[in-house]
Parts: C-alpha cells; sequence; structure tokens
C-alpha cells in the first residue's frame, strides 16, 4: 500500500497526509467510503488540524463531508476515496484491516510514539520492508524517499532520530547500488 500512495500523492504530500492516506487506504470499504474514528485520530496525534485532509481533497484522493477539526476529534472523519485504483489494491478488506491495525501499532511503538510524524511514517516504512521474521531490510533509497515523501538528506536525518530512539540498531547507505539497509531494533 505504501508504494500504491507513493505515486498516487504527489511528492510534496506531508508525512502527516500519507500516513492518514495509509490508514484510509487500508480500513475503505468496497464503495470507497472511509471512517476513522476520533479515538484513532486522537491516537495518530492528526486530531488537531484539517490541513492533512485538507492535501488529500486537493489531490483529488479523498472527499470528506466531515466538518470542522473539532468534529473530527469528537465524531471521527468520514470520507470518501476518489481513486478507484485503491480498491484494486490486493489484500482483502479482512486483511487490510489486519494491515491498518499493524501500521499503528508500528507507528505508536514505544521507542517513537513521541517522535514527530515524519520518523513514524519513516518506521512503518521500513518495518514494511523487512521480511517477516529478519530484522534485517533493504530498498532502493529512491523508492523509500518517494514513499515518505523526502529528499534525500531530510530521510538521512529521519534515519538518524530512528537511531538514536533506538528503533533503528543501524543503518547504511551504498552509493554505488544506491541501496539503504539497516537493522531494526527486535
Amino acid at each position: 500500500m505504501l508504494n500504491y500512495l507513493a505515486v498516487a500523492l504527489p511528492p510534496e504530500t506531508s508525512a502527516t497526509a500519507r500516513l492518514l492516506a495509509v490508514q484510509c487506504a487500508l480500513r475503505t470499504t468496497a464503495s470507497a467510503h472511509v471512517y476513522i474514528p476520533a479515538g484513532l485520530l486522537r491516537g495518530m496525534r492528526l486530531s488537531s488540524s484539517r490541513a492533512p485532509l485538507e492535501e488529500l481533497e486537493d489531490t483529488r484522493w479523498l472527499h470528506s463531508p466531515t466538518g470542522e477539526p473539532s468534529d473530527h476529534y469528537r465524531q471521527g472523519l468520514t470520507a470518501r476515496i476518489l481513486d478507484a485504483t485503491v480498491r484494486t489494491q490486493a489484500p482483502a478488506r479482512r486483511d487490510r484491516a489486519r494491515a491498518a491495525d499493524w501500521a499503528l501499532r508500528i507507528c505508536h511503538a514505544k521507542h517513537i510514539r513521541v517522535l514527530d510524524v515524519a520518523p513514524r511514517l519513516l518506521a512503518l516504512a521500513l518495518a514494511s520492508h523487512t521480511p517477516a521474521g529478519s530484522t534485517h531490510g533493504l530498498v532502493e533509497l529512491d523508492q523509500l524517499t518517494r514513499i515518505c515523501g523526502l529528499e534525500p538528506r531530510q530521510l538521512t536525518d529521519q534515519l538518524d532520530l530512528l537511531a538514536a530512539a533506538r528503533c533503528v540498531q543501524y543503518w547504511t547507505f551504498e552509493p554505488s547500488t544506491e541501496d539503504l539497509t539497516w537493522a531494526l531494533t527486535p
């Protein structure tokens, strides 16, 4: 889903909007409707501003009739995803619901829950590109920057934040192959 969103959303889309889009895409129904409960928005620290929602609306990725940000805090967010491609993404609805829960748990792991949204989105991207049963991962730097909506320099700064927070044991970049490798903290 992160790779799909990297293509579907403009490069300048903020990390906050991308994290909201992940949850919306994973929680959408077959008719492209999505409901994000108020408690989930508060837990994601996305309830205080309408800016991420407006970003997604401006890109014509979704539309939300939900009113003011204070309404989100009390009632949750309702929206309709306008991009039909999201409904064709595997896996099935039940598996997407599990993935939404997994993504939320990754972004709120004890090591990183106090960090800003960008490093939490990066932690999610690293975890999703780490093979099951392993703590080591590998991905092209360009792909990771697209997923997170960051420039390479910003990405390395965020990786350093994750390392300082002990979410990542180490990370390295190989300029000849443009591959980024890492080891997540178990």
